[in-house]
Parts: structure tokens; sequence; C-alpha cells
């Protein structure tokens, strides 16, 4: 058995650059960890998927839940992941700034079949706490739409 080494939360806490917006349809790019690998996102969805990989990779901050499935524990998910993360890689930036809105994601728990954590709004050096995945696309998309503080 091979042996994971340890992550603290600073190993996957995540910039999220986003550089432009079609209602909840995200385009920008999504830096995770201390080494601010990128990686483009094209969708909420694509930037939920890719930091669930690297959550699932780091078993941090452990999930609560585990995916199940009738063809077995394995399924050769490891390869497929590698593919997609590697897919989207994009070369690093020292401070990556987004052209609409830069954001500071820290989920700190992966619970309930959702995310807990933290967003900062960079240019507004505003911190929310959100509850779930749901809270979290609300508040990015209020902050980028009409760039007030309504609920921040």
């Amino acid at each position: 058995m091979v042996k994971k080494p340890q992550y603290t939360s600073a190993a996957v806490r995540s910039v999220f650059c986003l550089d432009s917006m079609d209602d909840y349809d995200y385009k920008g790019r999504l830096y995770i960890g201390t080494e601010k690998t990128g990686f483009a996102v094209s969708g909420i969805g694509d930037m939920v998927k890719v930091l669930e990989y690297v959550f699932d990779y780091c078993n941090f901050p452990q999930a609560s839940h585990e995916n199940r499935s009738f063809f077995g524990a394995n399924r050769n998910n490891d390869e497929k992941r590698k593919a997609y993360m590697e897919e989207r890689k994009i070369d690093s930036q020292p401070e990556p700034q987004g052209d609409k809105a830069t954001f500071i994601v820290q989920v700190q728990f992966r619970q309930n079949a959702t995310w807990q954590g933290t967003v900062q709004w960079v240019e507004k050096g505003v911190t929310q706490r959100f509850r779930s995945e749901l809270e979290l696309m609300k508040l990015m998309n209020e902050a980028a739409d009409n760039g007030e503080l309504a609920k921040w």
C-alpha cells in the first residue's frame, strides 16, 4: 500500500480568477495550493469537478460520503482524473487576477455531500462563510454580477 503525504488546508486553498460570466456559467482560471498550479475552467461544474478531484487526491478535506458503484471501487478513476486534469492545466502566475473578479476559496469541510468554508472577494477585501456549493455559487454570482456588497 502506497502511503500518501499529509496535506494541510494551505495545500488545497484555491484562487478562482473569474474572466467572464453568463448567468452561472463562469469562465476563468483556478489556481490551487501553495504552488499555484493552474487549470482552465469553463463553467461552475468544471470548477467543482476540478476541486473535487484535488480534494479526493489529497484526502483533505475528508469527504463524509464516498462514491459507490456497481462496478467496484477503483474502475480506473485515477487515470481518468489525471487525464481530465492534464488537459485543463495552464501555466502558473505569481499573482493571479481575474478580469471580472478574483475569489479565494477555502473549503474547510465536505459534509452532507457538499462543501463548507469561506470565500474571500479579493477586490473588496471581504470574506464570507458558505454552507454549501450552491451558496458559494450565489455569492460569487452576486459579486461578479453587480459588484456590490448586498449579502457580503
